[in-house]
């Protein structure tokens, strides 16, 4: 912790004390071969194993794809209610839903847009074939679908 002039305690985070330009260097070659993509003008379904993935994934192509007409629907597979207790809080489920809800609202989409598959979080793997078979009811020919990264932890 850090003093400031008028004598409170600051926290310096790792961002004040980050050489940027070495991270700058690193990521302009990948960006300037980077091609500009435009998505399809078509129905996209959003993958979200918890709250929160779907716009911390896909919130700039979600609104993008809302204000342009595109029917959007986000799948929650979880509530994320394991997050912090691996048996489950069920306040936090509620919270994580209407967070989730308001999050997509701002991105022009109305609750009924979101899907709630509610697999306990943290058991997916014990139900994987249910979830592929929702996931085949929710996606129809032509959609787009989105996704976390496969490396992604989730």
């Amino acid at each position: 912790m850090n003093r400031d002039r008028a004598g409170y305690n600051r926290c310096v985070s790792t961002v004040d004390r980050f050489p940027h330009d070495r991270l700058a260097s690193r990521w302009s070659t990948p960006l300037d071969r980077a091609r500009p993509w435009t998505p399809p003008q078509r129905r996209t379904v959003v993958i979200a194993p918890h709250p929160d993935d779907e716009v911390l994934g896909s919130g700039g192509l979600i609104a993008r794809q809302v204000r342009s007409g595109c029917d959007v629907t986000v799948v929650a597979i979880t509530d994320g209610d394991a997050a912090y207790d691996p048996d489950g809080d069920p306040q936090l489920a509620r919270d994580r839903q209407a967070e989730q809800q308001r999050a997509c609202e701002t991105l022009g989409l109305p609750p009924s847009a979101i899907v709630r598959l509610g697999i306990p979080d943290g058991k997916v793997e014990s139900v994987e074939s249910d979830l592929a078979e929702s996931l085949r009811e929710l996606i129809g020919p032509g959609d787009l679908v989105v996704a976390p990264w496969i490396g992604d932890h989730h």
